[in-house]
C-alpha cells in the first residue's frame, strides 16, 4: 500500500493548524466578524471537498480494502462520513447567509462549528489510524 504524501493528503489542516477557524471561534460569539467566518468556511468547504475526493478517487482507501477486505465496513463508514461532514459544513455555512438569524444564534453557531471540528478531527484520526495500520502490516508482510 503506497502512503500518499501528507502535503497532498491534508491541505486543509493548514486552516486548522494555523488556527484561523479556532481563533475566530475562541473570540466569543459576539466578537466574531461574520464575513471572516464566511471566508474561512468557504475556503475550508472547497478544500475539504478536494481532500475527500482525493482520498476516494486516488484510491488509497480502495488499496486498504483490496489488501485487507475485512476492513471494508470501516472504510465504507469513513467514506460515508466524508459526505456527512462536507454536507454539514455546507449547512452551517448556509446559516451565515441569513445575517439576522446569524446574529440571534451566534452562540449556537459557534457551538455547532466546534462540534463539527471535533467530529472532523475524530474522523481524520480514525482514517489515519486505519491507513497507518494497513501500511505497517503491508510493509511487515513484505519482508
Amino acid at each position: 500500500i503506497r502512503r500518499p504524501p501528507r502535503s497532498t493528503l491534508f491541505p486543509y489542516t493548514t486552516l486548522f493548524r494555523s488556527g484561523e477557524l479556532r481563533s475566530l471561534l475562541s473570540q466569543g460569539p459576539g466578537d466574531v466578524e461574520r464575513s471572516a467566518v464566511v471566508k474561512v468556511l468557504d475556503r475550508l468547504w472547497a478544500t475539504l471537498g478536494r481532500h475527500f475526493r482525493f482520498e476516494e478517487e486516488e484510491g488509497y482507501l480502495t488499496q486498504v480494502v483490496n489488501r485487507f477486505p475485512n476492513w471494508s465496513t470501516e472504510v465504507e463508514r469513513l467514506r460515508q462520513e466524508h459526505r456527512f461532514l462536507h454536507d454539514e459544513l455546507e449547512q452551517i455555512r448556509a446559516l451565515l447567509d441569513d445575517e439576522a438569524r446569524c446574529e440571534n444564534s451566534a452562540g449556537e453557531l459557534c457551538d455547532r462549528l466546534n462540534h463539527w471540528l471535533a467530529k472532523l478531527s475524530d474522523h481524520e484520526h480514525r482514517e489515519n489510524q486505519i491507513c497507518q495500520e494497513a501500511f505497517n502490516l503491508d510493509v511487515g508482510q513484505s519482508e
